[in-house]
């Protein structure tokens, strides 16, 4: 667990170049940043061209990346960061982002992390209080007695049965419904805002919710992918929400392993990335309807060119 008390935070502005000291960084952290994060932050090494200090400079992507156990890095958009909620809010489809608006008007990165997390957190609470999403699961099983119907086929298999096999349906909390939420929380955890030794709302809250779901859901590795296209009833219809902003958490945290590793999880977002979802979205939204939009529409001009 990382020492808070040793712990600094350098903060970098989207594509501006900021200078150190030669003694600011060590040659070990250094090489770990330039070899693990360098499609994230621009590295230069102390040199006549840099006046011998180190220059760092953020490559397009907003967040939080824990460098080492002494080192965070927060890189900052271009963008105020309520536009950057209200972006978010469009592309993950999130209404509840409204509740943000006007109460947080000089968010930090972090604090941005902090409320979605809370969100999510305070939202998984709600439901596991409301009772979870328990869909009926159909199951196959030899009984005394008859459980649901017979299964006639198997029944004519044996000569004498001693038992009775038989098909039932039988409500399960323990479902991917559930487990993406579970996974994606523990995920919070384990990011460097998460790990830190001082009390926060935040992760106090995502205990909360994980205290709920760690004795009956089962804990499985999920991406982005999985939560996106998924099926709802009226029953678990609030959970299209509460699955989008996992996705936007799983997207931003990099690839998946399990919990309990050392390594801290980075959370970052691509900004042209996310700028080109937030334009096809508004357009999907808004356009009128004699349009039609196609996204990332592509032309071969040659066979080696395309735009």
């Amino acid at each position: 667990m990382y020492n808070i008390l040793m712990k600094r935070t350098i903060v970098l502005s989207e594509y501006q170049p900021r200078l150190f000291p030669a003694d600011a960084l060590c040659e070990a952290t250094a090489q770990r940043l330039w070899q693990h994060h360098a499609r994230l932050v621009s590295v230069d090494f102390p040199s006549p061209k840099t006046a011998g200090q180190w220059q760092l400079t953020a490559q397009g992507w907003a967040g939080i990346v824990p460098v080492a156990p002494d080192l965070t890095l927060v890189l900052r958009p271009k963008v105020a960061i309520a536009h950057l909620l209200q972006m978010v809010d469009l592309v993950y489809d999130l209404q509840s982002f409204q509740l943000l608006r006007g109460t947080v008007p000089a968010l930090t990165v972090p604090e941005f992390y902090e409320h979605l997390a809370i969100l999510l957190a305070q939202r998984t609470v709600d439901r596991c209080r409301h009772g979870l999403h328990r869909p009926y699961q159909r199951h196959e099983a030899a009984t005394a007695f008859v459980r649901g119907r017979l299964h006639i086929v198997e029944l004519l298999r044996r000569p004498v049965p001693m038992t009775l096999p038989c098909i039932y349906h039988e409500q399960a909390v323990d479902v991917v419904d559930n487990r993406i939420l579970r996974w994606t929380l523990e995920r919070i955890l384990q990011s460097d805002l998460g790990r830190d030794v001082a009390p926060s709302r935040m992760r106090s809250t995502v205990h909360d919710a994980l205290r709920s779901l760690r004795s009956v859901v089962a804990l499985q590795p999920f991406t982005a992918v999985d939560c996106r296209n998924r099926r709802y009833t009226r029953l678990n219809a609030d959970y299209a929400q509460l699955h989008a902003l996992c996705a936007f958490f799983l997207e931003a945290s990099g690839p998946s392993h399990f919990p309990g590793d050392t390594e801290s999880v980075p959370f970052v977002v691509n900004m042209a990335q996310l700028y080109e979802q937030f334009v096809a979205a508004w357009l999907q939204r808004y356009l009128p309807a004699i349009w039609l939009l196609q996204i990332q529409e592509r032309h071969a001009l040659s066979d080696q060119l395309h735009f």
